[in-house]
C-alpha cells in the first residue's frame, strides 16, 4: 500500500487524480517501458529499490475490475485497441502486446452493459470509430482484468517530478504480478532511461503483461481472421492441383463459420459462410475442362443445396439490419407503421433459424461437407482433362480476359431502359471476374491488377446497392399484398410511403449505375489492364 512505503509518505494533495502542470506532461516523443516485476519484489522492496536515484511519492490509488469487449473474431485485438469498460464509462483504447496503452481513442458513459452492435450504441465519436472498425460485427464481454492501479511520481534530488510509473498489481495463480510502466515525461529522457535501467534489474525478461490471463478460458486464442485466404503457388503449378487447393482453403473458411452460425453470433458468420461457397462453386467452374463434367456437377450441386438452406435466413437478416435506415426513409408521421413489419420478420427469422440451426447440425450437413473435404483434398484421384496439368498462370489469363471481355461487352450492349435483369446479369459478370482476381491476382503485375480490382469495387457497390433496392421492391410489394395487412391501414400506408421512396431511390440508382457502365470499356484501368493479360495467354 502506498501509506507504507519507506521512502516517502503519499503527497495528500496527489492521492486523486490531478492535473499535472505543463512541466511534468507525459511525452508523446519517447517510447513507454514496460516490465513485469520478479515475484518476490514488493512495492516496499521496489521503492528500496529505486532510493538510490529518485524519491518515490504516491500520487494514486484506485482498485478496479475492468470488463474487456471485442468481436467473436478479435477485430479490435488485432488492429491493436481494447474495449474496456470500467464502472460507468466504456473506453476504446490502445494497447501495446500484452499491455494496455491507456491512450484512449475514443469513450462515452455508459451505464449498464455494453451494447451488442456498434450502431446500438449513443450517437458518439465511440459509435463512429465502432461502426467503422466493426461493421454488423456483434461484440460481447471476452474477459475481466481485476487491478489495483497505483501511480508513483519519482522526483529528483530537488524534489522535481522527473519520470512517473504506472504500477498495476494483478493477482496471477500461486503469485501476484507486480505491471510496472515507465512514463517519461517532456524534457527528462535521461532520468527515464535511468528508472527502466533500475527497473530491468528486477524484472522478469520476458514475462507476458497483466492481459495475458485476463481472458476467459472459454475464449477462442485470437488468432487473426481473414475471409479471403492467402494462396502461394507458382505459375507453372498444375491448374487442377491449384483450384483445389483454393477451393479447400476456402471450405475452411466456411467451415470455421458454422460455430458462429449455430450460435447465432451475429449475422457475419452466416454471411461469411455463404460467401466461401459461393467463391468455391466460383473457382470451380472459373477454367474449363479441367475436371471431369459429372464430378463438377455433383460439387456444385452439394454446394447449392447447402446454400439454398441459409437463403431465408440470410433475406430476413438483410432486411433486420436495414431497419433504422428503411424507417428514416419516412416521414415521422408513418414510421411507427413498420413497427409491425419489422415484428413480423423477427418472428420469422427465429423460425427460419431454428430449421438452418437443425439442418447444420444433422449428419446430412456433416457428410456433404466431409465428401467435399475428400474431393479437394485429392486431385490426383481424379480422371486427367485437356487443362488440368497446364499452368496456372496461362489458363487464369486466358480466364481473366474472357471475363474482361464479356463484362464490358454487357455494359456496353446494355440499353437505357433495360430490365433489372439486364443488369443484375452484368452484376455477376463483374461478381466472377473480382473472384477470379482474388484468386489469382498475386500471379500477374500488382498494378494493374490492384487498379482494375478498385474500379470493380466501385462498379460492385453501386450495382449491389441497385440489386438491393430491386430485391426490397418485390420483398415489398409481395408482404403488402397480403390480405391480412390490408385490413390495417396504418400499416399499410407505412408500407405504401417505403415502397414509393425506394422505388424513387432505385430509378436514381439505375442512371448512375448506367452512367458507370458507359464509362467501363473506356477506362483506362481495363485498358491497361487487357494489354498486361494479353502477354501471359496461350497462343
Amino acid at each position: 500500500m502506498c501509506d507504507q512505503m519507506p521512502i516517502s509518505r503519499p503527497d495528500p494533495e496527489l492521492t486523486g487524480s490531478p492535473v499535472p502542470d505543463a512541466a511534468t506532461e507525459p511525452s508523446t516523443g519517447v517510447l513507454k517501458k514496460h516490465f513485469v516485476l520478479k515475484g518476490e519484489t514488493s512495492l516496499d522492496g521496489l521503492a528500496d529499490h529505486l532510493s538510490a536515484s529518485f524519491n518515490t511519492v504516491c500520487r494514486f490509488i484506485k482498485r478496479e475490475t475492468l470488463a474487456l469487449y471485442d468481436t467473436h473474431v478479435w477485430t479490435l485485438w488485432h488492429e491493436g485497441l481494447l474495449l474496456v469498460q470500467s464502472r460507468s464509462r466504456l473506453t476504446l483504447q490502445k494497447r501495446a502486446g500484452d499491455w494496455p496503452d491507456g491512450e484512449a481513442v475514443a469513450s462515452l458513459p455508459l451505464k449498464g452493459t455494453c451494447p451488442h452492435l456498434a450502431r446500438d450504441f449513443p450517437p458518439s465519436e465511440l459509435q463512429r470509430v465502432l461502426c467503422k472498425r466493426l461493421g454488423y460485427r456483434a461484440l460481447h464481454k471476452v474477459g475481466k482484468l481485476y487491478t489495483h492501479h497505483i501511480e508513483w511520481d519519482l522526483r529528483d534530488s530537488s524534489q522535481k517530478v522527473v519520470v512517473r510509473l504506472r504500477i498495476s498489481e494483478s493477482p496471477q495463480p500461486k503469485v501476484n504480478l507486480l505491471f510496472v510502466e515507465v512514463v517519461p515525461l517532456t524534457g527528462y529522457d535521461r532520468e527515464a532511461h535511468a528508472a527502466g535501467e533500475l527497473l530491468a534489474a528486477v524484472s522478469e525478461p520476458e514475462a507476458a503483461g497483466p492481459l495475458q490471463g485476463a481472458f476467459s478460458s472459454e475464449e477462442p486464442d485470437p488468432v487473426p481472421y481473414m475471409l479471403k485466404p492467402e494462396f502461394e503457388f507458382s505459375p507453372t503449378a498444375e491448374t487442377r492441383a491449384v483450384l483445389c487447393e483454393v477451393a479447400l482453403k476456402t471450405l475452411g473458411i466456411a467451415r470455421f463459420n458454422e460455430r458462429g452460425t449455430v450460435q447465432d453470433w451475429d449475422t457475419e458468420f452466416l454471411h461469411d459462410l455463404r460467401i466461401s461457397l459461393r467463391r468455391i462453386r466460383s473457382v470451380l467452374g472459373s477454367i474449363k475442362e479441367v475436371f471431369p463434367e459429372r464430378e463438377l456437377q455433383e460439387w456444385k450441386e452439394v454446394l447449392g443445396t447447402i446454400s439454398r438452406h441459409t437463403n431465408q435466413v440470410r433475406d430476413l437478416d438483410v432486411y433486420l439490419l436495414s431497419r433504422h435506415e428503411m424507417t428514416e426513409l419516412l416521414p415521422a408521421e408513418l414510421q411507427d407503421g413498420l413497427d409491425r413489419f419489422f415484428d413480423d420478420l423477427s418472428h420469422q427469422r427465429k423460425t427460419a433459424f431454428r430449421k438452418l440451426r437443425a439442418y447444420l447440425k444433422s449428419a446430412k450437413y456433416r457428410e456433404k461437407m466431409q465428401y467435399l473435404e475428400q474431393a479437394f483434398s485429392n486431385p490426383g484421384k481424379l480422371p486427367e482433362m485437356k487443362h488440368g496439368m497446364a499452368p496456372i498462370r496461362q489458363q487464369a489469363a486466358n480466364r481473366l480476359a474472357k471475363r474482361l471481355r464479356q463484362l464490358t461487352r454487357l455494359a456496353k450492349e446494355l440499353e437505357v431502359d433495360a430490365p433489372d435483369d439486364a443488369i443484375h446479369e452484368i452484376r455477376i459478370a463483374g461478381k466472377k471476374l473480382r473472384y477470379l482476381l482474388e484468386f489469382f491476382g498475386k500471379l500477374f503485375p500488382d498494378r494493374e491488377v490492384a487498379a482494375l480490382t478498385r474500379s470493380l469495387g466501385k462498379l460492385q457497390r453501386q450495382l449491389g446497392e441497385f440489386n438491393d433496392t430491386s430485391v426490397q421492391q418485390a420483398y415489398l410489394l409481395k408482404y403488402a399484398a397480403a390480405e391480412a395487412r390490408i385490413q390495417e391501414p396504418r400499416i399499410a400506408m407505412s408500407l405504401g410511403g417505403l415502397i414509393a421512396v425506394i422505388a424513387r431511390k432505385h430509378q436514381s440508382l439505375k442512371r448512375k449505375v448506367g452512367e458507370k457502365l458507359d464509362q467501363l470499356s473506356s477506362s483506362a484501368d481495363v485498358e491497361n489492364f487487357r494489354k498486361m493479360i494479353a502477354r501471359y495467354q496461350s497462343r
